[in-house]
């Protein structure tokens, strides 16, 4: 790949919005879950499963089921995948707007997903729309 070609395709790749949506951390043995937005669902996914498996996790009650458990009595699911329009780039502005849409969908997640099952992890302080 030529010099100037590269440079592009990294500027295209940064430029561009990423998957996001709301995602659940679901304990399958209590039916609690985590349920939180992020701008980049394979970033978060990543993040979230590496601190868990380090025993750094930011929920303290996430981390010690997590721990009592084990990782194979956890699933890490979609709930709702945004979709960005077509030759979107990733501005300030736009940013804002998916991440203004992104808090109400998660509450509205919460709300309906909480309402009927097992009490959730609590909702961390930490924002996570990396």
């Amino acid at each position: 790949m030529e010099r100037q070609s590269r440079k592009d395709a990294i500027r295209a790749y940064k430029e561009g919005l990423k998957p996001m949506g709301i995602y659940q951390i679901y304990n399958k043995r209590d039916g609690k879950a985590l349920i939180a937005g992020s701008m980049n669902l394979p970033a978060i996914f990543n993040r979230q499963r590496f601190t868990l498996k380090l025993g750094s996790h930011i929920d303290k009650a996430l981390q010690r089921d997590w721990n009592e458990a084990g990782e194979e009595q956890f699933s890490f699911d979609i709930l709702q995948q945004l979709e960005p329009k077509e030759n979107e780039t990733a501005t300030p502005d736009v940013l804002k707007q998916y991440q203004e849409k992104l808090a109400e969908l998660e509450r509205i997640w919460r709300l309906e997903l909480q309402n009927t099952e097992e009490p959730g992890y609590r909702e961390t302080k930490e924002r996570e729309r990396t």
